[in-house]
């Protein structure tokens, strides 16, 4: 029997003007990075990191989000990550924040860094439940 080895990577989205997008989905993100992976590495490059890859988590209101990617390929996805400058007509700058090999300690280091960016956010009512429903959805995240 075959075990897949993983790495997840914990990066945040900078976008330049600041704004946030809450219509922005994991659907979004895969895209993107599927398109960077297939510009930067070619066809094989793209089949060969999208065979693990996956985005697990997108949090619109702290802009973090964990994707799951191959040990041996966490590199190309990185890589490709970092030469993407704009998303949906806006520009953005990628930032790692962790990168682990599992998913538990990806969800703990999002929970410290959610933490440390919703305390220096004023939030409206509605953004407020909507950090909350963020951060329950992490923690339930299946490990």
């Amino acid at each position: 029997m075959v075990r897949f080895k993983n790495r997840f990577l914990l990066f945040e989205l900078i976008w330049k003007d600041g704004r946030i997008d809450e219509s922005l989905i994991e659907a979004n993100i895969q895209a993107v990075l599927r398109d960077s992976i297939a510009l930067n590495f070619g066809d094989y490059g793209l089949g060969v990191c999208l065979a693990s890859q996956q985005v697990k988590y997108y949090n619109p209101l702290t802009n973090l989000c964990i994707v799951r990617c191959g040990r041996d390929q966490y590199k190309e996805v990185l890589a490709s990550m970092t030469t993407i400058t704009t998303f949906r007509y806006r520009t953005v700058m990628m930032h790692l924040v962790h990168n682990g090999g599992t998913l538990a300690s990806c969800q703990r280091a999002a929970i410290e860094h959610n933490r440390a960016i919703l305390q220096h956010m004023r939030l409206t009512q509605g953004q407020q439940k909507l950090a909350t429903e963020a951060e329950e959805r992490l923690q339930a995240m299946e490990i």
